[in-house]
């Protein structure tokens, strides 16, 4: 399945999972309004033309936007990152990939006391 399958199928199970809740786009967006006035945040709106071409499979949504879908459509973080083929799980397994760079251990030692 090619990157661009996966955003369409991924954005026809928002627009299902939307429809099943009775919401419309226009009551998506005026919600995800509600949760940017109590964070204080505009990166959690989500606008009509978003949510849209979301659902079209045109595009990727970021974290905050991924935490607002969660919230308004009742589904868990974890669960709208699957429909986009990211398992939160599998990053652990794969922190051997990129191991911390080995560096000589510092021989200055450096006090925690208030001594001077």
């Amino acid at each position: 399945m090619t990157e661009r399958d996966v955003m369409r199928q991924a954005g026809a199970k928002l627009k299902s999972i939307r429809v099943r809740l009775g919401l419309s786009v226009r009551e998506v967006e005026r919600r995800s309004l509600i949760l940017v006035a109590e964070r204080q945040n505009r990166d959690f709106v989500l606008s009509r033309a978003w949510i849209t071409d979301v659902e079209k499979g045109r595009f990727v949504p970021g974290i905050f936007k991924i935490v607002s879908l969660g919230l308004i459509y009742q589904r868990s973080i974890a669960e709208i990152h699957a429909f986009f083929g990211v398992n939160p799980g599998d990053i652990t397994k794969e922190w051997t990939l990129f191991s911390a760079p080995k560096t000589p251990r510092s021989s200055r030692r450096v006090r925690c006391d208030n001594a001077g």
